[in-house]
């Protein structure tokens, strides 16, 4: 086999969160075109026929079918408008947050900051290195964890 790697993109995803009452306002918050490809799970107690919705177990409607996320879990909106669940952990081994203020993901920012530094050579920054270190500085301070990432690259 050939080997490939995958091109960068941006995607959009949100975290279903664990606490049902916000699981119920993030499922009441999310754009109608995604909300009709979720069902939140059924609860119905032996002893109370009232049903109750579980905000916190979703069933995704997604090109390979219908699959299972919990509280925790992320939905991804991938580039044709599908959804998948993905575990926590998967998403956060692939992927980090597009920092849309800077224009960057935050390991980029790292890179073009040790790009700038080892440019300078011993000389005066001008003001506009100055700002843009300021920017890359207020990423990192933001995201502390994919800016220890880049540090490794």
């Amino acid at each position: 086999m050939e080997r490939f790697i995958k091109k960068p993109l941006t995607i959009r995803a949100t975290r279903i969160p664990v606490n049902q009452i916000l699981a119920k306002e993030w499922f009441d918050a999310l754009e109608g075109k995604i909300q009709e490809q979720l069902v939140p799970a059924i609860n119905v107690s032996e002893t109370n026929t009232e049903t109750v919705f579980d905000y916190s177990s979703i069933t995704v409607s997604t090109l390979e079918g219908m699959m299972f996320a919990k509280g925790g879990d992320w939905i991804i909106e991938g580039i044709n408008g599908e959804l998948c669940p993905i575990k926590d952990d998967v998403f956060n081994a692939s992927h980090e947050p597009f920092v849309e203020e800077y224009g960057y993901r935050p390991v980029a920012l790292m890179v073009k900051l040790k790009e700038m530094v080892a440019s300078t050579d011993g000389k005066k920054l001008s003001f506009s290195d100055h700002n843009m270190i300021s920017r890359i500085k207020e990423a990192i301070d933001k995201y502390p964890r994919e800016s220890e990432l880049a540090y490794k690259e």
